[in-house]
Formats: structure tokens, C-alpha cells, sequence
């Protein structure tokens, strides 16, 4: 990341953390330290879920051609239903529509989002 990447990722650190930081308890007593840690985590994670998600959103809109088969190299024929995928990441949920994908040549579907991004199975 380049310095003024950086320097605006910073900007917008700080701006959550005024946004979300509470030091005081609804009952108006002081957090303790590890209650402002827990919820100092859980913005950490849900900006890298939303990280996560965009990039992945924009990794899969970025194909324009049709998927070819693994096994033989033909081109697939899109199936008409996605199926909704969740993956668990070490911060939160990221999902995208997985398109099915089905070659006439070898007759088995394929997924054609697994290899770009590295699931296997």
C-alpha cells in the first residue's frame, strides 16, 4: 500500500474509532480494558469481512468469457440457477451466487469460481 493509501486508511481508522469507541457502560460506569479490546475486534473483523466481500464481488465480475471444463477444455453451458455459497473466513462470512457450469462433453458440472479462488473439493 502505497503512503497515501495509507495515510487515508489511517484517516478512516481514526474515524471509526470516533464513530464506535465508548469508553463509558450504558449504566455509565468505565469499560474495562478488555471490553473496549472486544469491541475494537469486532470492527476489525467486520471491516475485513467487508474487505473480503468486495474484493471476492469483484474478482468474480470481472470474467467475460465462458468457463471451459477442467477435464477436457470444452466450453460449458451455464445452468440456470445459482446456488448461494458461504464461505467462513478467519473474520466472518463472505458469499457469493455460485454459477454451475455443465460439460456435454465429459456430462458433469463444474464450478468455475473454485480454481481462481483456491477451493478445492
Amino acid at each position: 500500500m502505497d503512503a497515501q493509501k495509507q495515510a487515508r486508511a489511517d484517516q478512516l481508522v481514526e474515524e471509526l474509532a470516533i464513530l464506535l469507541s465508548e469508553a463509558e457502560n450504558q449504566d455509565g460506569s468505565w469499560k474495562t480494558f478488555d471490553q473496549m479490546e472486544i469491541a475494537a475486534n469486532k470492527v476489525g473483523d467486520r471491516v475485513s469481512q467487508q474487505l473480503a466481500q468486495r474484493n471476492l464481488d469483484r474478482s468474480l465480475a470481472g470474467r467475460t468469457e465462458a468457463p471451459r471444463c477442467p477435464k477436457c477444455d470444452q466450453p460449458g453451458c451455464r445452468l440456470e440457477d445459482p446456488d448461494l455459497r458461504i464461505m467462513q473466513t478467519s473474520r466472518g462470512e463472505v458469499q457469493w451466487n455460485e454459477d454451475e457450469y455443465f460439460c456435454r462433453k465429459c456430462r458433469k458440472s463444474f464450478f468455475p469460481s473454485d480454481g481462481p479462488l483456491g477451493i478445492e473439493g
